[in-house]
């Protein structure tokens, strides 16, 4: 493979972040601060090797996922976006799918997706060992393993992980983790409707997070925790200062002015969500009232209750869903070898 991919990763793409630049540059406002720091955009949040393969391959130069954004997601996007900001509204469907796409990468390629799923996965893979383990123990013990003896192993091995079991972890799940649930969510937006909203006369209202897009829940709030995208929710994309870009599963609306109160709301997900930072174009007075607060979002263990099985040692296992784009399905094949 070529190595003309760079290692400097933005985790929110240049072509969406130009749109809120002047003169090449962003206001970025930091949690924890009330400074704006104007930056350039090729500057503006990046990562390094956030997206790098961690195991590649004797023929891999480990830029296998930031290849496929660039080129597979972020590409073919590109297009879309700019008809979108001129006004060229609405799209045809293979462009409105190239948004689609865009929006599901954006929503899990985040770090505070992976913080979440390294969350999660801290939190439950020491109870899926202590399901696991749960015959051996029986065996040992000469009785039966009951939920509490399952949650007092599954708090013994959070408190101290097994070394072995540690060991024995994919260290390209976080990468494979992404894509998969990237796909889960193109596949849900497929059948959502795609709205944009306009400020009048093009005001800029918007705010924009290091996240991209942010989800807001059907009684309005705005929370990281699963589910990844509800059933009942909406995606809030703003992709210029003026331009709100809305996947819902609502039925269309005939009012598509980007209204002060529903600017407010994007707004407020911003702030809410954002990683670290959020920016917005220069000349534009941050929004009065709005706070950012000087930490993100507090992630709780998830609720877990334990069941004892009919048949000891006998799981309940599901079969993984497969995924519809089949570069992508490539790709995690390859990640997974």
């Amino acid at each position: 493979m070529g190595n003309n991919i760079s290692r400097r990763h933005h985790v929110l793409p240049q072509t969406w972040l130009k749109a809120f630049a002047k003169d090449g540059k962003v206001l970025v406002r930091r949690r924890g601060t009330e400074q704006d720091l104007p930056q350039p955009v090729d500057k503006a949040f990046v990562v390094n090797r956030f997206y790098s393969n961690p195991a590649p391959g004797e023929e891999s130069d480990g830029q296998e996922v930031e290849t496929y954004l660039a080129q597979e997601v972020e590409g073919p996007a590109a297009e879309s976006l700019n008809r979108a900001r001129a006004g060229q509204w609405p799209l045809p469907e293979a462009m409105e799918q190239n948004l689609r796409r865009l929006l599901a990468h954006q929503l899990v390629r985040s770090r505070g997706f992976r913080r979440l799923q390294q969350h999660i996965e801290r939190t439950v893979k020491p109870m899926m060992t202590a399901v696991e383990i749960a015959p051996y123990l029986e065996e040992k013990l000469g009785r039966k393993v009951g939920p509490e003896d399952l949650q007092q192993l599954a708090t013994a091995l959070q408190e101290k992980p097994w070394a072995p079991l540690e060991d024995a972890m994919d260290p390209r799940r976080d990468l494979t983790h992404q894509l998969k649930a990237a796909d889960g969510v193109q596949q849900k937006l497929s059948s959502w409707n795609l709205e944009l909203l306009r400020a009048p006369n093009d005001r800029p209202l918007l705010l924009l997070a290091d996240v991209g897009t942010v989800v807001r829940q059907a009684d309005g709030s705005f929370s990281p925790l699963p589910p990844l995208l509800p059933d009942d929710g909406e995606l809030l994309a703003p992709i210029a200062p003026h331009l709100l870009l809305v996947a819902t599963p609502r039925k269309p609306t005939t009012d598509l002015r980007l209204t002060t109160k529903k600017a407010g709301a994007a707004n407020r997900g911003a702030t809410t969500l954002c990683d670290d930072a959020v920016v917005r174009c220069p000349g534009y007075p941050w929004p009065k009232g709005r706070r950012l607060d000087p930490q993100s979002p507090h992630l709780r263990a998830p609720a877990i209750s334990w069941t004892t099985n009919s048949e000891p040692g006998k799981a309940n296992v599901s079969e993984s869903r497969s995924l519809s784009d089949q570069s992508l399905a490539d790709l995690v094949q390859r990640l997974s070898t």
